[in-house]
């Protein structure tokens, strides 16, 4: 063995740092590219609020828009592309030069074939489904109607799935994600034009879905456009008995169950909420969605590099590369996540106000909605983690245990909210997905450390994690409070009262984070200066 200052260690840890430094930065791009993409939604879910506001037409819409986007996620944002990626890079490491085209026509025929019998099912039993998930709706003829016109969606799915699996695999992440920068483009024109014209609210329903419909297709053409210039476009096909095709048979099995259990906290929650008051769902979609934004900018993003790179490197045999990436990715997952959570949970009621209530959406509501969103802040640091930890124990193979682990965790969420220990309400519905988070967090963690080393969790770090959420919470929350008793009402004041709150959130982060010595202030920095394109992304 060489000691620890001879040429070869040092070569050997400058590799390894460059390569983490590499992996940092790709998730700077694919997080640009997400923060578009969610900005864009956040604009797109105002839009629609001003529309139709909590009223029985908005329930019975988002009721109708929430089961393919439940299956899009389950399929082209989660099982899929995570299962694909494993397979995938094992073909591109054949002698074979065409397994990993075979490989991924193979994957689209037998997805197709899923969605096809998907629409099948739902255009039979839509009534049924409706009626099932959503009892309580108003609206429920307008609901079944909607979801039957959504249809044609499903049929992009595989799409979706299959030409996201491949850019990632070609290490084209922002592209992957362009399809549903084009679908919320196209709903904001669509809506922006409904708010002017003088038209019903039903009639601003149909219109949603239709924009809806059209933008998802517009971004089906572009991925194509995009994945023809890395790949030869993979058509479906029948002929299944292509290598990796059993593996990613079995992976997307698992994760498909596993994300059919998560997806379910979704339809359990909105199964509740149809049964309280009107707008009740309105208001739960509304936070939750808002949740998800900073979710989906350090969790997805992070998680679908984890996943990515964690295939890569087992396909090569490098764990101990591997367990050395997922320890820094996770550790750039909590600190961003939690600093996240944090300011948002400070920042819920003018965030609601401010951007939310308009139209038909009124001061009630926004309340209502900022105390829900209250509660989901807390999830966001898990939720975030429990992304990334998912598929990297799915990309090891460890397929049963994510699906009890899952399984758990909606059986828990089940016996809080059905247990009749507490009485049913939005709060409780967000509060019992914080707990099933939570969990999930602590048995995933304990599932990757049987089977990867990873270092021991320290409580100096956590407490110097914990210290700073709270210094970041409480600063905007004070400052917000400040600025609201002691500045005159003008306009723009609430938006300018936020943005220089979460300037001085970043600001004590950075600061405070140094002066504890946070080695993640330095990551995630060099995130941000990778999304604003001012540090090349390094190639293997």
């Amino acid at each position: 063995m060489p000691p620890e200052n001879s040429p070869k260690t040092e070569q050997g840890t400058e590799q390894g740092t460059e390569q983490g430094d590499a992996e940092v930065r790709r998730v700077g791009p694919l997080g640009r590219t997400m923060l578009i993409s969610r900005i864009l939604g956040l604009f797109r879910d105002i839009l629609l609020t001003t529309l139709l506001g909590a009223s029985a037409t908005a329930d019975a819409l988002r009721a109708a828009l929430r089961i393919p986007v439940i299956l899009r996620d389950m399929l082209s944002e989660g099982a899929l592309s995570a299962s694909f990626s494993p397979a995938y890079r094992e073909q591109q490491q054949s002698a074979d030069s065409t397994a990993s085209h075979q490989f991924a026509r193979a994957a689209m025929g037998s997805i197709t074939l899923l969605s096809l019998a998907l629409i099948a099912v739902i255009a039979w039993q839509a009534d049924w489904i409706i009626g099932t998930v959503f009892p309580g709706l108003e609206n429920r003829d307008q609901a079944v109607s909607g979801l039957r016109s959504l249809l044609p969606y499903l049929a992009l799915v595989p799409i979706f799935a299959v030409f996201r699996g491949l850019l990632h695999c070609h290490r084209q992440d922002p592209q992957a994600l362009r399809p549903q920068i084009f679908q919320n483009l196209a709903l904001l024109a669509s809506g922006s034009i409904m708010l002017v014209v003088g038209v019903s609210d039903l009639e601003r329903a149909q219109g949603w879905i239709w924009a809806f419909l059209g933008g998802a297709l517009l971004g089906a053409l572009v991925m194509l456009r995009d994945v023809s210039r890395h790949a030869p476009i993979p058509w479906p096909t029948l002929r299944w008995k292509v290598p990796g095709h059993g593996r990613f048979l079995l992976d997307f099995g698992a994760l498909l169950l596993s994300q059919i259990l998560i997806q379910s906290y979704s339809l359990l929650a909105f199964h509740l909420a149809s049964g309280l008051e009107t707008g009740s769902l309105t208001c739960l979609e509304t936070a939750f969605r808002f949740h998800f934004f900073p979710i989906a900018l350090i969790g997805v993003s992070s998680g679908i590099v984890a996943a990515d790179e964690s295939a890569d490197l087992l396909s090569r045999g490098q764990r101990g590369q591997l367990s050395r990436m997922l320890t820094r990715n996770q550790r750039l997952t909590a600190f961003v996540g939690g600093l996240a959570g944090a300011g948002l949970l400070a920042t819920a009621g003018l965030v609601i106000q401010s951007f939310f209530v308009w139209g038909e959406f009124t001061p009630a509501d926004g309340t209502k909605t900022a105390e829900i969103l209250g509660w989901y802040c807390l999830a966001i640091p898990f939720a975030a983690l429990n992304v990334g930890l998912q598929r990297t124990a799915i990309t090891l193979g460890l397929r049963k245990a994510v699906l009890g682990i899952t399984l758990l965790g909606l059986i828990l969420q089940s016996v809080i909210l059905f247990g009749g220990f507490f009485k049913v309400s939005t709060d409780l519905i967000a509060q019992s997905y914080v707990i099933s988070a939570i969990f999930t967090w602590l048995a995933l963690q304990g599932l990757i450390r049987r089977s990867l080393t990873l270092p021991r969790l320290r409580w100096s770090q956590g407490l110097k994690l914990t210290l700073l959420i709270l210094v970041v919470h409480q600063g905007a929350h004070h400052w917000i409070q400040g600025l609201t008793d002691w500045t005159p009402g003008f306009p723009g004041r609430a938006y300018l009262i936020l943005g220089t709150a979460i300037l001085l959130g970043v600001l004590l982060a950075t600061g405070v984070g140094r002066w504890l010595k946070v080695a993640e202030v330095d990551s995630m920095w060099m995130v941000i200066r990778a999304a604003a394109g001012k540090t090349p992304q390094n190639k293997r």
